[in-house]
């Protein structure tokens, strides 16, 4: 090859090479809903990819994403989030944190085997409500 050839392929190479990381970075930007500060989450991907392959990134993102229950909760800044190199964090799955109910307690579950036992259970906290209100 001449000279001029491989000046053209290195040049084309490396704009593939900085479009690649930017389709990356836009890949990653639609994933993460809070949208702040994002010439410093460039620099911080940019820093990242270092570190990581962009593929890696974005999945981290996209589980970051899921798992936070709403809008309104806590968000790191993209860049705090890539710099804390958060895409290494586990989180749960979101069908065990929404679909499972906390566990009974053991006096729930003795109120529930049977009637009596849930009016013993009423009758008692009446009688401390009482003896509380007299106490005063």
């Amino acid at each position: 090859m001449l000279k001029s050839e491989m000046e053209n392929l290195a040049k084309r190479s490396k704009t593939n090479s900085i479009e690649n990381k930017f389709n990356k970075f836009n890949e990653f930007w639609e994933i993460y809903n809070y949208k702040k500060a994002k010439g410093e989450a460039i620099k911080a991907f940019a820093k990242s990819l270092k570190l990581e392959q962009a593929d890696k990134i974005i999945e981290g993102a996209r589980q970051y994403a899921i798992n936070r229950k709403s809008e309104s909760e806590f968000w790191k800044y993209p860049a705090t989030w890539l710099n804390q190199q958060c895409w290494y964090d586990e989180y749960q799955s979101s069908s065990t944190t929404i679909n499972k109910p906390p566990p009974k307690t053991n006096q729930e579950i003795w109120r529930e085997e049977s009637p009596e036992n849930e009016r013993f259970y009423q009758l008692n906290l009446k009688n401390r409500y009482e003896e509380h209100k007299n106490s005063k």
